[in-house]
């Protein structure tokens, strides 16, 4: 996370082609938290030519495979943290 001044933070992710897995979203989860430490506003971002190419699927069928049903549905649905 970054402090982009003026009351806004910033959640940068780096990742193979940006996909989204599960240190994305506690990253943007610990951004949603500092929104209730005094942020007003969060920016998410990368320096990629692609923002995002989608949910990493390894995970989702790794995930599927050990039956890990609740942690894929937190990752599709969110949390209600």
């Amino acid at each position: 996370m970054i402090d982009l001044g003026d009351g806004v933070v910033c959640v940068e992710f780096h990742s193979k082609m940006n996909t989204l897995g599960e240190d994305s979203f506690a990253m943007m989860y610990e951004g949603l938290a500092a929104l209730d430490k005094g942020y007003e506003a969060m920016v998410i971002a990368n320096q990629s030519s692609d923002f995002s190419v989608g949910a990493n699927l390894m995970m989702v069928v790794m995930a599927a495979q050990e039956e890990e049903w609740d942690e894929l549905a937190m990752g599709i649905i969110g949390s209600s943290k």
